[in-house]
């Protein structure tokens, strides 16, 4: 029975399949490894988030985590040590369909959080290539370890993605030492003399779900955000409080309170994006806000 039900979930991977993603190249994730002190929830976020991040490329189509599920369960494995050489990760990896599989671990050592990357080729067996990817962050800010892997690894396929650095990560994040908004040159629209105009867009999604957002600022709804959406508000001086809630409740669905002091009349950028463990909202600047903001509402 196991052995039949393998197959019926390998054959609905087939079927799925169209005749363009055909032509990309199939990648599976194992579950990335949480290391020592690492919290295993932690590390099944970035496994989710590695996940949304290479299924944006024009080459690769990601196996759908869930498949990969059903078939270590088939296999009486779980997300621990039970698969963890080699010859066992490929040989989940042919049950799926893979070409390849990217194998990863989280590591915290003192401040620091290290992200390794390995891909494996599924026909051969063999490292294809390793990426390591390091920060002296939080665990909000882990998911810029998992921007900087993707981009190496669709890098790898002979896309042409930039990497950024967590320098440029870190310019765009308000130091804790000033909490009020860094001032940006003035816009289309000019803010009124005592108010503030936020342009707030959501970036990514916690866990790959399409789920909106009610964006929350100082406890009143300011619209409902789906990702890849935006939306503009006036807001006064002085300190403000900016949350958010699921319209659909699933476990780990959660925000990260938001706390900024608006000090002067100007435009301020404000992306929503998946950390490891919840939503989080930061500053960017205004050319990083380029792309999006011709979009708001």
């Amino acid at each position: 029975m196991k052995r039949v039900a393998i197959i019926i979930v390998v054959g609905l991977i087939a079927l799925a399949g169209s005749s363009q993603e055909n032509k990309r190249i199939s990648v599976a994730i194992y579950p990335i490894k949480a290391v020592g002190a690492v919290d295993k929830s932690l590390a099944a976020s970035l496994t989710s988030l590695l996940g949304y991040e290479l299924n944006q490329s024009s080459k690769l189509v990601v196996i759908d985590e869930s498949m990969l599920k059903v078939v270590m369960e088939r296999q009486a494995m779980n997300v621990s040590d039970l698969c963890d050489d080699t010859m066992c990760q490929v040989e989940i990896g042919k049950l799926v369909q893979a070409q390849k599989m990217a194998v990863g671990e989280l590591i915290k050592m003192g401040e620091r959080y290290i992200l390794t990357i390995r891909l494996i080729d599924i026909q051969s067996g063999t490292l294809e290539s390793t990426t390591k990817d390091e920060c002296p962050c939080d665990e909000g800010q882990l998911d810029k370890l998992v921007v900087v892997a993707s981009a190496k690894i669709r890098n790898h396929f002979s896309e042409n993605v930039p990497i950024p650095n967590f320098q440029e990560f870190q310019a765009s994040t308000p130091s804790p030492s000033s909490p009020s908004f860094q001032t940006t040159s003035a816009g289309s629209i000019p803010p009124s003399s005592n108010k503030a105009t936020i342009y707030f867009y959501r970036k990514l999604q916690l866990g790959g779900s399409g789920n909106a957002l009610d964006f929350i600022l100082d406890d009143q709804n300011i619209g409902s955000v789906k990702v890849g959406q935006c939306i503009r508000k006036e807001v006064g001086l002085g300190d403000h409080v900016l949350d958010c809630k699921p319209h659909i409740w699933f476990p780990g669905a959660r925000c990260r309170p938001y706390k900024f002091k608006i000090e002067e009349p100007a435009q301020y950028y404000i992306v929503n994006h998946s950390g490891a463990t919840a939503w989080i909202f930061e500053m960017v600047s205004e050319s990083q806000a380029k792309e999006w903001i011709k979009g708001c509402n």
